[in-house]
């Protein structure tokens, strides 16, 4: 039985991403061709922009696509900012953190949940220690983080029905 694994793992580097845009998507490129060589699986690199939901759902639907299913997703995409302390953080970067750490989880999983569905697959929530311990400076990132948690527990009821698994 062949297991189709998508992993979303993608990482923020701003100032990469400012200087070198190519960079990322070279590297994902040498990376599939070093894949597909070694076999005996096969492998795809998909650029996807994690803030953008048409990107999350392109990256379900050509990967169904190419594979026919999906059996696992993990979500892992994320970023840490900078510590700061509560009373120093805007507004905005609290929303785009919510967007970047919480919000693309919801959005990768609600597209493959049909096709989890099929194949009673799982999902895996990537969370942090932080969400149970706290951390200095870090109050947004940490909330972030806890919402993981209780979204996954809350996802695993619901899709408990269909036998799909859902953990962190």
């Amino acid at each position: 039985l062949v297991h189709v694994y998508l992993f979303v793992t993608y990482y923020l580097f701003i100032e990469i991403s400012k200087t070198c845009p190519l960079s990322l998507a070279d590297a994902g490129k040498a990376l599939e061709a070093e894949l597909n060589a070694a076999g005996p699986g096969s492998c795809l690199f998909l650029p996807c922009d994690i803030s953008k939901e048409e990107d999350i759902k392109r990256l379900i639907t050509v990967t169904v696509e190419k594979f026919g299913q999906i059996d696992c997703l993990v979500n892992n995409a994320g970023w840490h900012p900078p510590h700061k302390p509560t009373d120093e953080t805007t507004a905005e970067e609290f929303k785009d953190l919510l967007n970047l750490n919480l919000i693309n989880y919801f959005l990768a999983s609600k597209f493959a949940l049909p096709y989890l569905r099929k194949t009673q697959g799982n999902i895996i929530n990537v969370s942090s220690l932080v969400a149970t311990i706290g951390q200095k400076h870090a109050a947004p990132y940490v909330a972030t983080k806890g919402a993981i948690i209780s979204m996954t527990k809350a996802m695993a009821v619901d899709e408990s029905r269909y036998n799909v698994r859902v953990n962190w």
